[in-house]
């Protein structure tokens, strides 16, 4: 089919309805979960927080990704568009975010502008410049950590703080192992790697399973 590559898979390219998808999912979702888990919920900082991580995981990400793999043929045939306009696209949402960033620390705390810089750099990846899949696992993991304290201003030694990071490393072993089995084009279509990502992705379990055991202790202290 067109619209599907060589392994029968989704065609890719930053205005694709899979990749839309998948950085809404490993993006916003992620967000919306930091932001759920957080005591008190301000509705602005919901809409927002959600949707610049979203931005960057879909935007940000795959313009720099299509842009840097414009010239080979098979990105050529993706949903994408003009070099110029993935430029234009780039620099438009990186003033976009920082410009949501930069509001939200002032309603939340300059941390905001810690976890949005370390979100928006590790979402972008290209081959043979940073292109490791826990790049991605992480800013999963800070889209969460990040989202959480754009609602409380505060991270520190409690009982809430171990929730939010435990749920991060939810966040960030479920994104690892997914985009590792994702890329087995890269690696090779072996078991052992196969097994590997699904041994990645299953670590977080343990995360969540500690998360709601942390939460029924603190219900009853």
């Amino acid at each position: 089919m067109e619209n599907e590559d060589k392994l029968g898979r989704k065609r890719k390219g930053t205005f694709s309805g899979y990749t839309i998808f998948t950085a809404f999912m490993t993006g916003g979702a992620f967000s919306l979960i930091g932001s759920l888990i957080a005591p008190q919920i301000y509705l602005d900082r919901f809409i927002l927080a959600a949707f610049g991580s979203f931005w960057a995981h879909w935007i940000l990400s795959h313009a720099f990704h299509d842009l840097f793999h414009y010239t080979e043929e098979e990105r050529k045939k993706m949903s994408t568009v003009s070099v110029n306009m993935l430029k234009f696209l780039i620099v438009a949402s990186a003033v976009l975010l920082l410009s949501i960033a930069i509001y939200l620390s002032i309603q939340s705390g300059w941390l905001v502008i810690v976890f949005a810089i370390l979100g928006g750099v590790l979402s972008m990846y290209a081959e043979r410049i940073l292109y490791h899949e826990a790049m991605y696992a992480f800013a999963a993991f800070f889209a969460l950590i990040g989202s959480f304290y754009v609602q409380t201003s505060h991270l520190g030694i409690d009982m809430e703080t171990l929730k939010i990071l435990l749920m991060g490393g939810f966040a960030f072993f479920t994104s690892y192992g997914w985009i590792h089995i994702y890329r087995l084009d890269h690696y090779g279509w072996t078991a052992k790697e196969r097994n590997k990502g699904l041994t990645i992705g299953k670590l977080g379990i343990p995360f969540v399973i500690l998360f709601f055991l942390v939460d029924k202790i603190n219900f009853f202290i």
